[in-house]
């Protein structure tokens, strides 16, 4: 264990300092980050909004493309399987 050797934390604080850790870790960054002025909290915004629309953008051409295809296995099967009355 890391830090064992100066408490006996044992598994659950080592598992809770490993988390405490990463979640902490991730904030400071942005923090520091916008102090220099390499990020800001508008950026942050705007590459999300992106970032969504994107995906927004998949879906309706997935959803499109999937239109097309069940059009098609349609032809397909009233060419090969034609209705009979």
């Amino acid at each position: 264990m890391i830090t064992d050797d100066r408490a006996n934390v044992g598994y659950v604080g080592e598992i809770l300092s490993l988390f405490a850790f990463i979640f902490s870790s991730g904030p400071v960054k942005v923090w520091l980050d916008m102090q220099i002025g390499t990020t800001s909290i508008d950026k942050i915004v705007e590459d999300y909004e992106e970032k969504r629309s994107w995906a927004s953008q998949q879906m309706v051409s997935f959803y499109n493309r999937r239109k097309q295809l069940n059009k098609w296995d349609m032809m397909i099967d009233q060419i090969y399987f034609p209705k009979r009355y």
